[in-house]
């Protein structure tokens, strides 16, 4: 039976190659992840936020604000944001304290563009599939609600990885991540890296 299993192999080690050192990076949905100390261990100066308090020791180049990212006042842009299996959460009610905003990602994603400086990435990874919001644990985007997302990017890169029979996460043509029929404990993954959309490019 396919399963989520290992998603975040994937998913971590796209935030990781695309990675900058030395530069202001802000990870959005930190608890539970290692991308923050990750991304401190760069060299990075580090801000996290997250609805959930941070469980643990911080990294010494690394601030943690326990909060809504919607509401917070960030004094800065940043050269990297994270959202790694963040933005599906954002407005479903209850999943991990946030409350109840049927946009929330969209309204994520607009926040995030006045975040990212001029020359700055976004590291995206997301559910993709046949649309759809499975209770209130993610919603899976299909091509149309990503067009929305999207919305003031450009797209720099995008992947897609699938589960074979066997059970292993291997890469996967857009058509065969689309055409997937999501469920509670499965999905494709899609990973984008998204800049400010520029005048001539798309």
């Amino acid at each position: 039976m396919l399963n989520l299993d290992n998603d975040r192999l994937i998913e971590n080690s796209f935030v990781i190659k695309n990675m900058p050192f030395g530069s202001s990076v802000l990870d959005v949905g930190s608890v539970g992840s290692d991308l923050s100390y990750i991304a401190g261990a760069f060299e990075n100066d580090v801000t996290s936020i997250d609805q959930r308090p941070w469980p643990g020791l911080l990294h010494p180049n690394q601030l943690f604000i326990h909060g809504d990212v919607l509401r917070h006042t960030f004094p800065t842009d940043f050269d990297y944001i994270i959202a790694c299996s963040t933005i599906e959460h954002i407005g479903l009610a209850g999943r991990y304290g946030s409350p109840n905003i049927p946009d929330g990602d969209l309204s994520f994603m607009k926040k995030a563009r006045t975040l990212l400086n001029e020359h700055g990435t976004l590291a995206l990874t997301i559910p993709v599939g046949k649309s759809a919001v499975i209770g209130n644990l993610h919603r899976i985007y299909d091509l149309s609600r990503l067009a929305l997302i999207f919305d003031g990017y450009r797209i720099m890169f995008s992947a897609y990885y699938t589960k074979n029979p066997l059970g292993f996460w291997v890469y996967s043509t857009a058509e065969q991540a689309f055409s997937t029929e999501g469920k509670s404990n499965y999905y494709a993954l899609g990973l984008f890296l998204l800049g400010h959309k520029t005048e001539g490019k798309s």
